[in-house]
């Protein structure tokens, strides 16, 4: 049985560059921690304290967090022990930043909802639910998978928020839409009549709503066809993983995109041309990567 698990992320990555999904969710190649991705592990874990009553009790609260942050780091030996120390300065460094990052994310929750710290707050919340549409594959399993920052009941609304903390970077509703279906599908049976989904940006202090939601029974389908089309994607990914007659990545040669700029920033950069390219064409790239 072939087991799909489809998130926001993987998704993205599918549609992004086949070949970097086949690497990272079918041979599942772990990736080397960022200091970039390292500090935003951090700031997610400070930003799960806006719902704390005090201030006294953010920083409590961050304090034992950040600790346990690093300490598990450690234990998992992610991060060199050099690397770690020079991510634990670039923190303290930012840390004041870092926390004024909790008063910014209140500030806009208060625009969301002013009641918002009375109300009873899911946080860090991971799901994992069956994909069911007519016409996929008999011999896959298919699951929506991910996890939601917060969210919280306002009466029969359900109001779900995500932090983004990348100054630099425009999110994809995509994400917020998939929330929402996974939300709909989920209470289904119970009465809700609205969910509004939003982005924190935390660096530019700013709400973004999701536009074009999913609140039609028309949009809903429009949406699920989507995820279907992605399931059969990754089930043929997959599926032929091991084919003989498919090349080294199980993806056909032109589901491999060509060269861009988010190659540079890739962590199977090497690998990829490595296997994609002849060994002398190779042997010339590497030293402009």
């Amino acid at each position: 049985m072939i087991e799909v698990r489809m998130s926001p992320t993987s998704i993205s990555t599918l549609h992004t560059c086949p070949h970097k999904y086949y690497l990272q969710y079918v041979l599942k190649i772990p990736t080397p921690p960022t200091e970039a991705l390292f500090l935003g592990n951090a700031v997610h874990k400070v930003l799960e304290q806006t719902f704390e009553p005090t201030d006294e009790d953010i920083v409590a609260a961050m304090e034992s967090s950040l600790t346990e942050l690093f300490t598990d780091e450690i234990k998992k030996n992610l991060v060199a022990k050099v690397e770690l120390r020079k991510i634990q300065r670039t923190f303290v460094e930012k840390f004041y930043q870092i926390q004024n990052s909790v008063h910014v994310a209140r500030s806009l929750l208060r625009e969301i909802d002013p009641d918002f710290l009375t109300r009873e707050i899911a946080k860090e919340q991971k799901f994992e639910i069956p994909f069911e549409s007519e016409g996929l594959p008999d011999d896959a399993k298919f699951m929506l998978v991910g996890k939601m920052d917060a969210f919280f009941f306002r009466g029969k609304e359900l109001i779900i928020v995500d932090y983004k903390t990348n100054q630099f970077t425009t999110p994809s509703e995509f994400q917020l839409h998939f929330y929402e279906y996974i939300a709909r599908k989920a209470l289904k049976t119970q009465r809700v009549n609205r969910v509004n989904t939003f982005f924190l940006m935390v660096q530019q202090g700013t709400i973004v709503p999701a536009e074009n939601p999913l609140g039609t029974d028309e949009r809903m389908t429009e949406f699920e066809n989507y995820l279907k089309h992605t399931a059969f994607r990754m089930y043929e990914i997959h599926k032929n993983a091991a084919a003989e007659n498919k090349n080294v990545s199980g993806v056909e040669n032109e589901n491999v995109p060509e060269r861009s700029f988010r190659c540079e920033y890739c962590p199977y950069v090497e690998r990829c041309l490595r296997e994609l390219l002849p060994e002398t064409v190779f042997a010339d790239l590497k030293f402009i990567l």
